[in-house]
């Protein structure tokens, strides 16, 4: 059976092509796309639970395909793409963005057999062949530099293997589609930038002789000792290497693919903090990772692991799902009727202001084997029932932190537990449990923590009471400081919240917070959230979310240092700052009956960061 397209003409400036013509559904046309499908489908370790959710009469959720080069699929829906105005300013020009989007727009276009979808594709891969402005470029290799300063990088200097293995891959896809060996030479070249050595113009480092690592941010001065490291943009690269050195059969792609493997082997375990208990986003210097970082490295291990079938990346995967599962629980509680209310809390480290895990959906399945069920196997067993819960608005704070951030759910005989992050399209296994597994909460309350108060700096103690004032700033300050010190009275475990409730009079700018432990080692945060004056406000801080948190003794704190800082514009006067208390908090459910009985407290949120969704 043939499939029929439309012809459609594209004009550029060096031809004129003839697309998307008459052909059979397996005909090369499809080749790179099904391909790329096909290798970034979910893993086996999927296929039990596929199963499971195709023998019920509606499947729960869609999780045929992930997709990890997201970066341009979210630009589908923005007018600047569509309409290619987002080429019109030069110095804002995008690599990574306008990869991402040819790719996906190529992608959809064959998915839906649209034409106009595939023509939009073409025109930006003309404009990458033809209009580009700013290009390292040789007989065998071209680099896309960014225009604009970013992170410390000069624009016009730097530039990213990230990018370039996007615009590699979508060079590939219109080569397949239009049949014009300039976009496949343009896709070796894209492709020889991420493997080729940074005095070459190319984005590679070497470490030993056969490994290697891909940067996402590189200049001509990069070595090993300047370099970011960041991870997510070397798997990303990784990965689309892979899938360009199978659709090539090129060895040299595939060896160059060998040794970024190697090279991750090497720098693997720097990722994770000391006690395993968190990850970070880079190494140099080494920074905490936003737990949507943890969610794509997982989607960028899933898809190496089921191209190469390589342990490692099941490993890592593996372990980030655990990491995830230990902060972010489940709670359960019997009740008297024999049911069991289960809770969730979309709130946990590393930064409980920002909720970061993306929208969730909750399975609570039940489970039933054909014969004696602790004789089945999992193969034989199956769904016969599931509850979903959805959590879709953590971030929109116009409503009750209660309704959207947490879930109670009473249930009867559920045993085994689903969560999944919804990413765009596609929802992602976080973890899985069994209910037995689950810890019960009780009744038990945030403790207080007793403390002795000390000031110094612009703060001066008022009172017994824990009020203080902070005095104005001198005209030649920029901002004015006031710290007060929190002896505790006895050494302090912290086990999952340390919380501060402080109200201040006027807005402050910012809070540095410094915890230190009884061998004097300390770890600090900033805590930049704007804190509502007239209320009292929860200030939540995990270990995990402190600079050097790893390395000091959280189970043996003895004090803690809140630095104030207030612009001089704000205030004329001393203000008042009430010291209200400082809670223990050893659970999600302790915090959500600390805030749904005191509906007064003002939880501050990071309105802005993150993966906004």
């Amino acid at each position: 059976m043939k499939n029929i397209y439309h012809i459609t003409t594209v004009h550029s400036r060096y031809d004129t092509r003839i697309f998307l013509k008459e052909c059979s559904s397996l005909t090369k046309l499809y080749k790179v796309f099904l391909y790329i499908l096909i290798l970034t489908s979910v893993p086996s370790s999927f296929n039990s639970q596929k199963k499971e959710l195709f023998e019920l009469e509606t499947p729960l959720i869609n999780i045929e395909y992930i997709k990890p080069f997201v970066w341009g699929e979210s630009h589908l829906k923005t007018p600047a793409y569509m309409n290619m105005s987002v080429l019109k300013e030069i110095n804002k020009l995008h690599p990574l963005g306008i990869g991402g989007f040819t790719f996906n727009i190529l992608k959809e276009g064959l998915k839906s057999n649209d034409s106009s979808k595939i023509a939009l594709g073409a025109k930006y891969l003309n404009f990458l062949v033809t209009d580009y402005p700013y290009t390292i470029s040789t007989d065998s290799l071209i680099t896309y530099i960014y225009p604009f300063d970013f992170s410390g990088f000069k624009g016009k200097e730097w530039y990213s293997g990230m990018a370039n293995a996007s615009l590699g891959l979508a060079f590939a896809l219109g080569y397949e589609i239009f049949q014009d060996s300039l976009y496949l030479d343009f896709a070796y070249k894209a492709f020889n930038s991420v493997i080729s050595d940074i005095d070459k113009g190319g984005c590679s480092l070497k470490f030993e002789e056969n490994s290697k690592w891909f940067l996402e941010y590189a200049t001509r001065n990069s070595d090993t000792t300047n370099s970011n490291f960041v991870l997510n943009g070397f798997l990303h690269q990784l990965l689309a290497l892979k899938i360009f050195a199978d659709y090539t059969n090129d060895e040299t792609y595939q060896n160059n693919y060998e040794k970024g493997l190697e090279g991750l082997r090497l720098k693997s375990k720097d990722f994770y903090y000391p006690d395993g208990n968190w990850t970070f986003y880079q190494l140099n210097p080494k920074s905490i990772e936003p737990p949507h970082y943890v969610i794509y490295d997982i989607i960028l291990f899933e898809s190496l692991y089921n191209i190469s079938k390589d342990d490692l990346f099941l490993n890592e995967v593996e372990t980030r799902r655990n990491i995830i599962k230990s902060h972010y629980n489940l709670q359960c509680k019997k009740t008297k009727n024999k049911k069991t209310i289960y809770f969730f809390s979309q709130i946990g480290t590393p930064h409980p202001y920002l909720v970061d895990i993306y929208p969730n959906l909750i399975f609570f399945n039940k489970i039933r084997g054909r014969n004696n069920e602790e004789r089945q196997t999992k193969k034989e067993k199956k769904v016969i029932y599931s509850k979903k819960r959805e959590l879709l608005k953590p971030r929109a704070i116009k409503y009750n932190i209660l309704d959207r951030c947490f879930s109670l759910d009473t249930l009867s005989n559920m045993e085994n537990i689903s969560v999944y992050s919804k990413y765009f399209n596609d929802s992602i296994l976080l973890f899985r449990t069994n209910t037995s597994e689950l810890q019960e909460f009780n009744n038990s309350s945030a403790q207080k923590i007793e403390f002795k108060l000390n000031t110094n700096f612009e703060l001066t103690k008022v009172d017994d009471f824990n009020l203080v004032f902070l005095n104005p700033a001198k005209e030649e300050q920029d901002f004015n400081r006031g710290r007060f010190t929190l002896e505790l009275d006895s050494l302090y475990d912290m086990k999952k919240y340390l919380a501060l409730i402080i109200t201040p009079e006027i807005k402050i700018a910012s809070i540095k917070i410094e915890i230190v432990d009884n061998k004097g080692v300390s770890a600090y945060r900033y805590y930049i959230n704007s804190l509502k004056p007239q209320s009292p406000n929860i200030i939540l801080l995990t270990k995990e979310g402190f600079k050097n948190g790893a390395n000091i003794e959280t189970s043996k704190i003895n004090s803690v240092y809140v630095n104030i800082y207030s612009h001089p514009e704000s205030q004329d006067k001393p203000f008042k700052l009430k010291i209200n208390s400082i809670l223990d908090i050893t659970t999600n459910y302790q915090l959500y009956k600390l805030l749904n009985s005191n509906p007064h407290f003002f939880f501050p949120e990071k309105v802005k960061g993150g993966h906004l969704y």
